[in-house]
């Protein structure tokens, strides 16, 4: 194994993957991951299914948390621009009224 190549172990399968040194430690996070995420499923629906039917499943439920952090992200992108504008609109209005309230004692 060379200095560019990986070594991780998925669900029982040793595999090498090429990588960058500074990618090597996230690579291992995502194996791992990937690691437990079959182990879970065939651990809730029996080890005694397929190989790769456990590893669609796996991917299927990291599919899903992937979609649902993008929607959350997303969403709460969205609110923090609501919220922007909304501080900024009323920010502009009591600037507007602090204008006034100068105006009219200076009268």
């Amino acid at each position: 194994m060379d200095n560019n190549t990986l070594e991780v172990t998925i669900y029982g399968r040793t595999l090498n993957i090429k990588s960058s040194e500074e990618n090597a430690e996230y690579l291992k996070e995502v194996a791992d991951f990937v690691d437990e995420s079959m182990n879970d499923i065939a651990e809730h629906y029996g080890s005694n299914y397929p190989r790769d039917t456990i590893a669609i499943l796996a991917c299927l439920n990291i599919a899903d948390l992937l979609k649902r952090e993008i929607a959350n992200s997303k969403a709460g992108k969205d609110t923090l621009l609501a919220l922007k504008e909304s501080i900024a609109s009323r920010s502009s209005k009591l600037i507007k009224l602090i204008d006034e309230t100068k105006e009219n004692s200076k009268e």
